[in-house]
């Protein structure tokens, strides 16, 4: 998954895929979300596989994003010097994780 801007903050989208054990995809989904800043993209772009994997009744899931701030916030669980919006989301993404056997959130670099 991964959010993306033109500048922070300015227009913005999410988007990503879901692939299940087998390496079958599973969903697809890209989604314009007006004008926001781009950390808030990147969470609410991890929040958005998590509802749907749980939806799918995945009980395992791996998140890999190239956003090593939002991979922090969610594996430290930190929320020193964030907005407010981007702590609610990943509060939402951590409460939604407490229903899993496991979830894992990994940095991908860019390159």
């Amino acid at each position: 998954m991964d959010g993306s801007s033109r500048g922070s903050p300015s227009h913005v989208g999410i988007g990503g895929v879901g692939w299940d054990s087998s390496s079958i995809v599973q969903f697809i989904f890209f989604v314009y979300q007006g004008l926001h800043t781009n950390n808030l993209m990147e969470a609410l772009a991890i929040l958005y596989v998590v509802e749907r994997g749980s939806q799918l009744g995945w009980r395992r899931i791996i998140c890999e994003s190239d956003s090593q701030v939002v991979v922090n916030l969610k594996n430290k669980k930190t929320f020193r010097d964030v907005s407010w919006h981007l702590a609610l989301i990943v509060k939402q993404v951590l409460n939604l994780c407490a229903s899993l056997d496991s979830i894992s959130f990994t940095h991908i670099p860019r390159e």
